[in-house]
């Protein structure tokens, strides 16, 4: 993970967006993916859960937590789009395994960023538990003012997807 520092940057438009810091990762690898991956595989039938702020039907003024749930089965139902790897065996092979992981849907990717959080909360001493911070897709404009602010952490060609936490 890259730390980027608070900071603004006005956009074509002429508006000002300022950041809070945030943390950055390279793209997700292969590997990485694989592990998401093989994580629901061998738990098909475990949940990734996780909340969203949503107002009820009935008051749009109000905003509760509302708890989402989904089985790893079904998300393994999801395909990644192979049309873009350079050989048939790009995502299994280790030859390739640090590598960015390429035909990620944006739903999958949010499935891994919320797999990503809760293994990292899992993996924590129960004495320092406290909330983690989620991780998530960074913005459009997180994206364009972490490339201005640390360039050589990205490459003209990009193809993969990166994490983004507080």
């Amino acid at each position: 993970m890259h730390f980027i520092p608070d900071g603004e940057c006005i956009e074509d438009s002429g508006v000002r967006i300022t950041f809070k810091s945030f943390w950055i990762s390279n793209q997700i690898t292969n590997k990485e993916f694989r592990e998401f991956l093989d994580f629901a595989k061998n738990n098909p039938q475990d949940e990734l859960m996780w909340a969203e702020m949503v107002p009820p039907s009935d008051d749009k003024t109000t905003v509760r937590p509302t708890i989402k749930r989904v089985k790893y089965s079904e998300l393994l139902q999801i395909s990644l789009d192979k049309s873009n790897w350079p050989s048939g065996n790009y995502f299994e092979s280790s030859d390739f395994n640090n590598h960015p992981v390429i035909g990620v849907s944006e739903e999958l990717a949010n499935y891994f960023c919320i797999w990503k959080t809760s293994i990292t909360y899992d993996n924590l001493n129960e004495n320092n538990r406290s909330p983690v911070a989620p991780y998530y897709l960074p913005s459009s404009h997180q994206l364009k003012f972490a490339k201005k602010t640390k360039p050589e952490l990205f490459t003209n060609n990009e193809m993969g997807f990166r994490i983004v936490i507080m």
